[in-house]
């Protein structure tokens, strides 16, 4: 089991584009070919470190280090020199491609080395260095089989249209990245790198290559509904545009409806721990959110919606029991994303994180540090669009976020609280998102409000 699978099923369309960037493209078939050119090479080392943009060279190298049976390690090349050098001493021996390697990958001094090992899906596909809250990167470690079982349970091979391309401008290190390179190519969707984000350039680049389907982080929404003056952004292929890795405010998600009148917004939930997203948003829910007179409906987009088929969420109270609605908890995930689950057995996997005491699968979504700081798992769903929060950043400024962004804090009858995330309870199963909230008590949660109250504007 490998991720590779996805391009050898893909190579199967023949010339077709498969991945585009600066105005280069690559079919599914000669993508393959450099691939194995790259594990040939990459075998040698105990891991692959990209430190790249968004190039051509990047799917060459993700799938090369999954066909030579090493992980590929995306390091954030817009960190400084010394923080570089901490990540790269953690993979001593490893390969480091910087952005003056990557046209190499595109030719190859050889032929392609078929007899690479295949591993087993146990073993580390992509290793994802993220900071969370405590600063400190930890490396998530994402395997082959939980890759997999994300793109199985998720896509449908081969079922895009031909024409349709998908426009991907978040960076090699981000989960997202990754997840929409895995699924575009088995639904046979030509992937479309823009390598610098910039609002101006996205909508000429979807309009040029007649982008179908987009996927951004709310900041990059905001500046692109800045962009448009009037009332349609001229984009008519633009079916589908999903967002996620952040709270987008909800003013921008409004306005980014209207003047998209013909595209499905999609809010995507999930953690990098998680192999990409765990609860979705449908454009459905969007588009009647926006038209309807009922509050409750309108508060919807500011959800992250429904948990996709497989997921399941709790939330427990301190004690571990279940919290009932109106309970201040903290939110648990388990995932039955492994192949092995598809044999009619509940075999959950544990995707990555801390595991709740009971065992079962379950990963605990924040958890509360001593000084009542959440410590969670990296989120692609991390922060209110505000630079992300450290340990030694004080309760009252995150309560303070909490109060801005939410009339309804740890007092709502019919939303539960819990530091990542508020799950609506009920009348059905929506899960609401406010990541500026902060796992307490109710008690803890009302005097924090009132020790920064003064400090609110009216």
């Amino acid at each position: 089991m490998n991720i590779a699978m996805t391009l050898q099923m893909a190579a199967s369309n023949g010339d077709r584009p498969a991945v585009t960037a600066d105005g280069r493209s690559l079919s599914a078939a000669r993508l393959l070919d450099l691939a194995r050119a790259a594990a040939g090479r990459f075998r040698d080392y105990p891991a692959v470190l990209y430190l790249g943009t968004s190039h051509l060279a990047y799917p060459v190298a993700l799938f090369g280090a999954a066909l030579a049976g090493v992980p590929f390690v995306p390091l954030n090349y817009r960190l400084g020199g010394q923080q570089l050098d901490g990540l790269r001493t953690r993979h001593p021996g490893a390969l480091v491609l910087g952005s003056g390697d990557l046209d190499q990958l595109l030719d190859p001094p050889g032929p392609a080395n078929s007899e690479c090992p295949a591993p087993d899906g146990q073993s580390a596909a992509v290793l994802l260095y993220t900071s969370g809250t405590t600063a400190a990167p930890k490396a998530a470690v994402l395997r082959h089989r939980h890759l997999l079982a994300y793109v199985l349970n998720t896509v449908e091979f081969g079922s895009a249209a031909g024409g349709d391309a998908a426009l991907v401008a978040v960076p090699p290190y981000h989960v997202a990245g990754l997840a929409n390179l895995l699924t575009n190519l088995y639904a046979g969707r030509r992937v479309v790198y823009l390598a610098a984000f910039g609002a101006r350039e996205w909508l000429e680049t979807v309009r040029r290559e007649k982008v179908t389907h987009a996927m951004l982080v709310p900041t990059m929404l905001a500046r692109i509904v800045a962009e448009v003056p009037g009332a349609d952004a001229g984009t008519p292929t633009l079916r589908s545009l999903a967002y996620g890795g952040a709270r987008a405010p909800r003013p921008v998600v409004e306005r980014a409806l209207r003047i998209f009148p013909g595209t499905g917004f999609v809010n995507a939930y999930g953690l990098t721990e998680t192999a990409s997203s765990v609860a979705v948003l449908s454009s459905e829910d969007h588009r009647a959110a926006l038209t309807s007179a009922d509050p409750a409906v309108r508060d919807r987009l500011g959800s992250v919606g429904r948990a996709l088929p497989g997921i399941e969420f709790q939330v427990r109270a301190e004690d571990g029991e279940l919290a009932g609605p109106g309970q201040s908890g903290l939110v648990f995930v388990r995932a039955s994303r492994s192949p092995e689950s598809t044999a009619g057995t509940a075999r959950w996997t544990r995707m990555a994180g801390s595991p709740l005491g009971t065992g079962a699968g379950w990963t605990r979504m924040a958890t509360c540090s001593s000084r009542g700081v959440p410590t969670t798992p990296s989120s692609a769903a991390a922060s209110s669009g505000a630079p992300r929060s450290r340990a030694s950043r004080s309760v009252a400024d995150r309560v303070s976020q909490g109060i801005r962004s939410s009339r309804t804090w740890c007092s709502a009858p019919r939303t539960e609280r819990t530091g990542e995330m508020a799950c609506w309870l009920s009348p059905s199963s929506w899960t609401c998102m406010d990541i500026a909230a902060v796992a307490m008590t109710p008690a803890a949660c009302r005097a924090s409000m009132a020790s920064v109250a003064k400090a609110l504007p009216s």
